[in-house]
């Protein structure tokens, strides 16, 4: 799996901005031309923002949806940073598994 981008959001927001949309339709274009799965992960640092980090996850999942990505190879997920690297909250993750 491969970390293709990194979402950062306002604490308490799971709104996305125009330019993050720019950022995933850019990017859904990768993932349409690959047979892959698509792991979506909202970041969380304290259980108590596990919800808004879920919350996250399903809001760029769908937009990636939106944009051609067939919804049987998005999987949503919340947790701690998947990469591997020190775990940033507010924080949304896009893998993709080859």
């Amino acid at each position: 799996a491969g970390s293709v981008l990194g979402l950062e959001f306002p604490p308490g927001s799971s709104r996305l901005s125009d330019s993050q949309r720019d950022q995933i339709r850019r990017t859904a274009a990768i993932f349409d031309r690959q047979d892959s799965r698509v792991r979506v992960v909202g970041v969380w640092l304290r259980e108590a923002d596990r919800r808004i980090a879920r919350a996250r996850a399903q809001v760029v999942a769908g937009e990636i949806i939106r944009q051609g990505v067939p919804a049987s190879r998005v999987d949503i997920r919340d947790g701690l940073s998947p990469g591997g690297s020190a775990p940033v909250g507010n924080r949304v993750e896009i893998l993709v598994d080859y």
